[in-house]
């Protein structure tokens, strides 16, 4: 992992054995504007709130800044 921007781990979100969004790795710089686009129903409100700490990953880690923020139980 880097130690500056966001860096996001083949991370997964699964309920009752479905998954619902991943995996997905993302790696972004500490600077600049990045932009979540897609289709209805394709995940984008929640990988938004598994970036923000509401829905922790069932796979995966996520890290703001080197810092481990979720990672996978």
């Amino acid at each position: 992992m880097t130690a500056d921007g966001l860096v996001v781990d083949n991370a997964v979100i699964r309920v009752a054995k479905e998954t619902l969004l991943g995996p997905v790795s993302l790696r972004g710089g500490p600077q600049g504007l990045t932009m979540v686009m897609g289709p209805n129903g394709a995940g984008k409100s929640l990988f938004l709130r598994m970036l923000q700490g509401l829905i922790r990953p069932a796979a995966g880690a996520i890290a703001w800044s080197g810092v481990p923020a979720h990672t996978s139980t």
